[in-house]
């Protein structure tokens, strides 16, 4: 490994690399684990809101009922089956449940159930239903402790009720909110949204106000409250009682809908479970009572049209007799001779099967067109009957005039009466067809209070509401894994841009200890070497001197800088320890922090920022007065001093690089704390006088294209970058990000570990 000579052609990405070779399923598993603290504050929050849903969601009762719909109603439709056949289609499961929750069906339930009127006490959001549910009677309308700071006089806490048995508003009222005041000895004022006053009214009396779209009419029949109480009431308009009563309808089949005779079974859901089962028997009759109704309709219409055909028929089979009479008296005798009576045979015959065609045809063009297929047959036998009375015609002129005279009255007398006849014996049948409709839906089991609530289920529901704050937190941790593009395997900069990494110091929780108490002034110093020198993390920082020794040897000076791409990666850390543990191998060490604009060093080793670095290059202060020892020998530290308002400028200048090459002629190695490369151009500069240069890098906290900008930016000023020291190691794995790296970096890369015994509990 040559760190004095880096690549001269810029560094490419591996061409043949997938997006899958990065995903680590261990490093995934490790990442989740590593965020218990998310997991577990989410895991409390779903407890919170799955017993926060237990608590509101109220009590469900579910009714049920079967129905069996079947083919024929009864033995009297059976019996008079071709009139019944005409008018009674098959019905199909499918169709009687879209019937069912039709607003035909549940609008009228509606109505006689009340559900078309909303009324409602008003309750203080999120929890005031829930507490006025459970309420137990003991404290009517008192409110419970803890939500005191938020009671106000309108809301209903336990026990307050209302009824209204009538709501009468014009239609552009309807689904409109008004609100009755309780104001005490069973009086209540009506109000509008806005809260005006429309009326003053007592319970068990019908109240009466009017607006510009009409009167409005209230009965309350009962009212429960303390003065003060408010309660919104609204007037639902069909469509929507329908569509309420319909979300708590179900409706499905047993047994398969195409049988002979499926089962449909009703469940019906309510907070209370005598109303679940009054509604649904009111499902059921309404249901049934449109079915009789819809059945029987076709016979009726038949019926209505029968019977306005027979009174005309009746004065014309009179009138007929009449003329027939008249004619016998006026010839003195009526009889026909034999041929005569043969032709009034056939064209009695014939005039009655036209007869019965016309009829049919009537009640076939009451259900299809005139070029429908039903018509045009009966069209055509009408046409061939025509044919056969105009030969019977033919025939009856070649009798003597007298016969047929006597002939056409007979026959319309036979004809007409037989005919009213015939229309008769059809009007009675079909009465009996009308009386006889029961409807083809048979209550098989009742509606029946239920005894238990069926919902809701509180494992379920806590359950649900558990598991999905899991996945959220989980959701939200692989969300920031695969988002996050930082480097934490230093391999991945050695390969992808060829840079040599010369240590791996992991994360120490003794230097997060060190630096707290340094803030709360308990401590000035907050080096590490000092306080913790047998810690995991300045083992680390030793096997990054070690690897400091190789990469000097053959270098052209003893200065070396050390940088990063941005702010807060630890430079200052690696610093500072790593000269204390060169000073500690008998090297003399000349520590600079050369970050005039936020240098820290003088907090490290609890001295003044001033005098420091800017004096002596502006002259201000000689060598002597800002190289000061520090608590560990062989280490000296020259401050960063005033913050001056050109720190670039004194960077650039000759006097600078003179005072460091100076400096580097009277210690073994002269160590510098930069600004950040990516933030300043003074790492840069200051790169240019180095022999070695290194770029400390946070774990996970640095993407390739950023490393690879940084490297870009020495290369630009002149400088060439020696290798990375990755810094934080760990830190995930302790709980903080998750990344899942520990202290066995070497155990991972290496295939060896190192087993220390802190004596400090570090």
């Amino acid at each position: 490994m040559n760190s004095q000579n880096p690549p001269t052609t810029e560094p490419a990405y591996l061409e043949d690399r997938d997006v899958f070779d990065d995903i680590d399923l261990r490093d995934i598993a490790a990442t989740i684990l590593g965020s218990w603290p998310i997991i577990l504050a989410f895991a409390v929050i779903g407890f919170c809101i799955g017993r926060y849903q237990v608590f509101v969601t109220p009590k469900t009762y579910q009714a049920d009922a079967l129905l069996q719909i079947e083919s024929n109603s009864n033995q009297a439709r059976i019996a008079l089956s071709q009139t019944a056949e005409l008018i009674e289609p098959r019905t199909e499961l499918p169709s009687e449940i879209e019937i069912l929750n039709s607003r035909m069906v549940l609008g009228e339930v509606a109505k006689q159930t009340g559900l078309d009127i909303v009324a409602r006490p008003s309750f203080m959001p999120f929890v005031g239903e829930a507490i006025w549910r459970k309420h137990d009677g003991a404290q009517f309308g008192k409110p419970p402790g803890f939500v005191d700071p938020f009671v106000r006089d309108r809301h209903a806490w336990g026990g307050e009720s209302i009824t209204v048995s009538r709501l009468d508003v014009p239609q552009p009222l309807e689904n409109r909110t008004f609100i009755v005041a309780a104001s005490g000895d069973e009086s209540y004022d009506l109000l509008d949204s806005q809260y005006r006053k429309l009326a003053n009214g007592r319970v068990g009396e019908l109240v009466t106000a009017e607006l510009s779209q009409g009167l409005i009419q209230i009965y309350v029949r009962n009212l429960k409250s303390p003065p003060g109480r408010l309660f919104y009431v609204s007037k639902r308009s069909p469509q929507v009682a329908a569509r309420k009563i319909r979300q708590s309808l179900n409706a499905k089949t047993r047994g398969g809908g195409r049988s002979s005779s499926p089962i449909l079974e009703l469940t019906y859901s309510s907070e209370n479970p005598e109303e679940a089962e009054r509604i649904l028997n009111e499902v059921l009759s309404v249901f049934q009572q449109q079915n009789v109704e819809r059945r029987s309709a076709e016979a009726e219409k038949t019926l209505e049209f029968l019977e306005t055909q027979l009174p005309d028929l009746r004065d014309q089979v009179e009138t007929a007799e009449s003329r027939l009479n008249q004619f016998k008296v006026k010839q003195g005798t009526a009889d026909l001779t034999q041929e005569t009576s043969i032709v009034l045979e056939r064209a009695v015959e014939l005039d009655r099967a036209r007869n019965e065609l016309v009829q049919q045809r009537a009640e076939a063009l009451r259900r299809y067109t005139d070029n429908h297929p039903v018509v045009e047959s009966i069209n055509e036998q009408i046409r061939q009957i025509d044919a056969q009375r105009s030969q019977v015609d033919a025939r009856v002129q070649q009798l003597p005039d007298a016969q047929q005279q006597a002939l056409r009255l007979t026959r319309d007398v036979e004809v007409l009466t037989e005919l009213y006849v015939s229309l008769l014996n059809r009007a009675q049948e079909l009465e009996v067809v009308k009386s006889g409709t029961i409807g083809n839906v048979r209550i098989i089991d009742p509606p029946v209070r239920p005894l238990a609530p069926s919902g809701p289920n509180t494992a379920s529901l806590m359950g649900i509401t558990f598991v999905a704050s899991l996945l959220v937190a989980v959701t939200i941790i692989l969300v920031r894994y695969f988002l996050h593009n930082g480097v934490n395997d230093p391999s991945v900069i050695e390969k992808t841009l060829g840079m040599a990494t010369f240590g791996v110091i992991p994360f120490s929780p003794a230097q997060t200890k060190l630096l707290s108490s340094a803030n709360s002034g308990e401590s000035e110093i907050s080096l590490l070497a000092l306080k913790s020198p047998n810690s995991p993390t300045m083992e680390a920082v030793r096997s990054a001197r070690t690897a400091l020794f190789f990469a000097q040897m053959g270098a052209k000076n003893n200065i070396v800088s050390i940088s990063g791409p941005e702010p807060g990666v630890g430079k200052t850390f690696i610093s500072a320890n790593l000269s204390a543990a060169l000073a500690m191998a008998d090297k003399r060490v000349l520590l600079i922090d050369a970050d005039m604009r936020r240098g820290t060093l003088h907090e490290v080793f609890g001295a003044d920022r001033s005098p420091g670095l800017s004096e002596l290059i502006s002259g201000q202060a000689t060598i002597g007065e800002v190289a000061s020892p520090t608590m560990i020998g062989n280490l000296y530290l020259i401050k960063s001093g005033t913050i001056p308002p050109n720190p670039a400028e004194l960077l650039v200048s000759d006097r600078f690089s003179a005072a460091v090459k100076k400096l580097s002629e009277s210690f073994d190695i002269v160590i510098l704390d930069t600004p950040p490369v990516l933030a300043v151009t003074d790492a840069a500069v200051i790169g240019r006088l180095a022999a070695t240069n290194f770029i400390v890098l946070k774990a996970g906290a640095h993407s390739i294209r950023m490393v690879e900008d940084t490297v870009k930016r020495f290369s630009a000023s002149g400088a060439s970058v020696t290798g990375t020291i990755f810094n934080q190691m760990g830190r995930n794995e302790r709980g903080r990000y998750g990344y899942g790296y520990s202290y066995n970096y070497g155990a991972r890369h290496g295939h060896y570990s190192y087993a220390y015994e802190s004596k400090r509990g570090d």
